[in-house]
């Protein structure tokens, strides 16, 4: 149980890394202007983040479980858990854009 907990741990220094490289490369690259390609990145790594976030909370229900319960229900309940926060969190973005036709489109850069 102590590596699944240094694995949540890891993935969510991944999730915060994700969420924390913009800024470095908002004040690098872009000198601190917003651009089209700064928003483009901003909503990329956000989307990325939220995959280490709900494998972390998948893992850390199923260690949760499991001690509550039973080494059966805690799997179901972690990886149910993962798999419904990933379905929410890129199953309807996905949808979304599908149905407003904006599945590819780029950010026109600002000047």
């Amino acid at each position: 149980m102590r590596y699944l907990d240094g694995t949540a741990l890891i993935l969510m220094v991944v999730m915060i890394a994700l969420l924390i490289t913009p800024e470095s490369y908002h004040q690098i690259v872009d000198r601190g202007a917003v651009t089209g390609r700064f928003h483009q990145l901003i909503s990329r790594l956000a989307a990325a983040a939220l995959l280490p976030f709900a494998l972390s909370l998948g893992i850390a229900l199923f260690i949760r479980s499991d001690r509550i319960f039973s080494f059966a229900a805690g799997l179901a309940n972690g990886c149910a858990f993962a798999v419904f926060a990933s379905g929410f969190w890129y199953g309807f973005q996905y949808l979304h854009r599908r149905q407003t036709g904006q599945m590819e489109r780029a950010i026109p850069a600002r000047h």
